[in-house]
């Protein structure tokens, strides 16, 4: 049917009919701008602009079709009276000009047209606001178009004014704000260590909020462009939000937004409308804005619950840790889907030495609501639960490898890959994302530029990690680790008198958690053996836990104390096993089943020659504490490999390490053993590269224990593979290590010597 037809069509309808037809078209037109404002990106008022105009366009719809219909219809009978019907009275006289001129005006076509208009209206009105946003004109300008910050340039969130009776909702409010602005890939939040650095600047407290009172002098001494402030104000029994966006140089408003609650439980969504109004101020497209979730569903939608958190999170900061706890185990009691919560309280546990059963349960109750996250809470939370339930460093990873592609300079995301990727040992790429974490002064953290001097010591740049460590210092003078880093500062400017002094006050500082206090006996044990005093070795080896705790699992050849020292060092394979064997009935009994180094115990056994108390111990690991993270299972199938090793299988064990170093994607976890068995198959070259590796990229700080293991592994190997000179220099490197050692020692020595007089024959 042409449209002329289907307009002639329309002539013979009803006023009922044209009314009907109409309301159809316009739920059409609605649901298409609906989806085209989604799509496009356009702004809120578009599909309310479309309404109107469709309220407008009715009154014209519907008098064209009465016009059209009845005076129409009375002017054709006046001008044909042999029509039938009754004719009016009008139609008895000359039909007046109006009635003319009202025929000629409201036709379908010029109906249509109208319609048309309002479309490109419409059309028009959408395009230009896209324009005036992303040109950066007027006030509808973003302030990415109009220059005034650049795309991830870190922006100050103050703590929101609380001029209402309750006095904690400012803290809530703008940290329910914070975590919805942190869901923008256009928006970095400054963190709170670079707060509190230039609060310590201002000679304030560095624990104090942020308020809009000194918002603009903490912006300036951060070297951030702008910050965010406001208030929120009671209305009658309604809540009103305002904010605001700042310069910070010279205190310009550059946006105002205001939206109202009814009750505490409408402020979420009322934060939530805000933020995208902040955000598409700030740079960001509506079109991404309304891709994420409501904050509601990415947090709680009980505020009390939302209440706990950030209560609990002012407990923590006080270093009340028991109340911290408290209130998230009310937070989630509240909420039992708040994975915010349970993250946050599966971090707290483990930060403070809790027991790791119950750290590793919060961590399994956020992975299981995952998806009532963030993006970037969610990739956080993966992360936490493959490193404290998992053990997988791997899977972890790839957690942040994740939310690094969504927010490249994530500080929480560069630290912890860096952490991960170290205990992967891939120290190279470890120091590549330190350095990108401390790149940014207004968002970099304190255990990053740590983790980054001893990343840095690690890979034998003593220059580097002393200049780290000077800028750790500035930074953030009175952090919790200056210790640690007071220890790789002595060890990078050679000063290794002062070592010892150093591990001491690690070893003894209540200000240090647990797993840091535990690296003291680790590293005392290395500075031993690299100065030959192997009676104090000994001594530290005796308050060496042999326990899974994060740390020991990632030191090689170490771990298990007394027995290393016997195998590695003095080539004693019966003092080795009768050392695992009282360790195991006493200390090894007191630690957790589940959290036993029952690998490296195992395995040593069995290259001490003991391969049948080798796999009762086997036996008694599959009894006691099942094997199922990806860890375990690796270290099981290794300390099986082993007990094959012992009964004439290297070939095969060989192999089965290899695959265990690929399934954890640890090219280096279990070295010492690949060490081991390439030089019992006379793969003397092979095994030349393992332990040149170890001695120049040690997994310990202090890692004298670990260079001097690769002297005396070296000097026997290289003469074997026929580098005398090679040879030489690694016997002078043994002597000169171990040349006033304990009296165990001097036979060590004494080889050493007679193989330098002989290879410089």
């Amino acid at each position: 049917m042409s449209i002329h037809n289907w307009l002639r069509e329309v002539h013979r309808r009803s006023v009922w009919q044209v009314t009907g037809a109409y309301a159809a078209t316009s739920w059409a037109v609605l649901n298409v701008v609906d989806v085209v404002t989604g799509l496009a990106g356009l702004p809120d008022w578009t599909p309310s602009m479309a309404i109107v105009l469709l309220m407008l366009g009715f009154p014209v719809i519907i008098a064209t079709a009465v016009i059209q219909g009845g005076l129409q219809r009375n002017l054709q009978q006046t001008d044909d009276p042999s029509l039938p019907g009754p004719v009016p009275l009008s139609a008895q006289t000359a039909p007046s000009p109006t009635n003319r001129g009202l025929l000629a005006l409201f036709t379908w076509r010029n109906a249509l047209l109208g319609g048309v208009g309002a479309g490109v209206l419409l059309a028009a009105s959408g395009t230009i606001y896209l324009a005036m946003w992303s040109l950066g004109i007027g006030p509808t300008g973003s302030l990415v178009a109009q220059g005034v910050l650049e795309a991830r340039d870190p922006i100050l969130l103050a703590q929101f004014d609380d001029r209402t009776s309750r006095g904690d909702l400012g803290v809530i409010v703008s940290e329910a704000l914070a975590v919805d602005l942190g869901t923008s890939p256009v928006v970095t939040i400054v963190g709170e260590e670079a707060t509190a650095n230039a609060l310590r600047l201002m000679e304030k407290d560095e624990r104090q909020p942020v308020t809009s009172d000194m918002a603009r002098e903490v912006s300036l001494r951060a070297n951030v462009k702008a910050y965010i402030e406001g208030e929120i104000t009671p209305v009658g029994s309604r809540f009103l939000v305002v904010a605001r966006i700042v310069r910070a140089d010279s205190g310009e408003v550059l946006g105002s937004f205001r939206e109202e609650a009814s009750d505490e439980d409408g402020l979420l969504p009322a934060i939530d409308r805000l933020s995208q109004r902040l955000r598409e101020r700030l740079g960001e497209s509506l079109k991404d804005i309304r891709l994420g979730a409501p904050l509601e569903e990415v947090t709680t939608p009980s505020f009390e619950a939302l209440r706990k958190l950030s209560q609990a999170e002012a407990a923590e900061e006080e270093g009340d840790y028991p109340l911290a706890e408290r209130l998230l185990q009310e937070a989630v009691g509240l909420d039992e889907g708040f994975a915010m919560a349970y993250r946050k309280l599966s971090v707290l546990i483990s930060n403070r030495g809790g027991p790791v059963e119950l750290a590793q349960d919060a961590a399994t109750r956020a992975f299981e609501f995952r998806h009532r996250l963030t993006d970037r809470e969610r990739y956080l939370t993966e992360a936490n639960f493959y490193n404290e339930v998992e053990h997988d460093q791997a899977a972890a990873l790839r957690a942040y490898d994740a939310l690094l592609r969504l927010y490249p300079d994530d500080p929480a995301a560069l630290n912890n890959s860096g952490l991960a990727l170290r205990r992967l040992s891939r120290d190279s790429e470890a120091q590549d994302r330190f350095a990108a974490a401390v790149a940014k002064p207004e968002s970099h953290t304190a255990v990053a530029f740590a983790n980054y001097s001893m990343v840095l010591l690690g890979n034998g740049d003593s220059v580097g990690a002393l200049a780290a460590v000077e800028a750790y210092r500035a930074a953030y003078p009175y952090h919790i680790m200056q210790q640690l880093t007071d220890l790789v500062e002595t060890l990078a400017a050679g000063e290794v008198e002062g070592v010892e002094g150093r591990i001491r006050a690690l070893q003894t500082s209540s200000d240090n958690p647990h797993w840091r206090q535990t690296l003291a006996p680790l590293f005392g044990m290395s500075l031993a053996v690299q100065r030959g005093s192997l009676d104090r070795a000994f001594e530290w080896s005796e308050i060496l836990m042999p326990q899974w705790n994060g740390v020991n699992a990632g030191i090689r050849g170490i771990s298990v104390g007394a027995a290393d020292l016997w195998f590695w060092l003095l080539d004693d394979a019966e003092g080795a096993s009768a050392a695992l064997v009282d360790a195991y009935s006493g200390p090894f009994q007191a630690v957790d089943a589940e959290l036993r180094l029952w690998g490296a115990f195992i395995g040593l056994q069995a290259m001490a020659g003991e391969g049948d108390l080798a796999r009762q111990w086997l036996m008694d690991w599959d009894a006691e504490a099942l094997a199922v993270d990806v860890t375990n299972v690796a270290n099981r199938n290794v300390a099986q490999a082993m007990i094959r090793a012992s009964e004439g299988e290297a070939e095969a064990a060989l192999r089965e390490i290899e695959q265990a170093e690929e399934d954890l994607e640890c090219p280096r976890c279990f070295e010492l053993y690949r060490g081991w068995l390439l030089e019992k198959l006379e793969r003397y070259s092979d095994a030349v590269e393992v332990w040149e590796l170890v001695r120049d990229r040690p997994s310990m700080i202090v890692g004298g224990y670990e260079r001097a293991l690769a002297q005396k592994n070296l000097a026997r190997l290289y003469e074997l593979v026929g580098r005398s000179d090679d040879a030489i220099a690694a016997n002078l490197a043994v002597v000169a290590t171990w040349e006033f050692a304990d009296s165990r020692m001097q036979p060590q020595v004494s080889r050493a010597k007679e193989a330098i007089v002989r290879l410089q024959r």
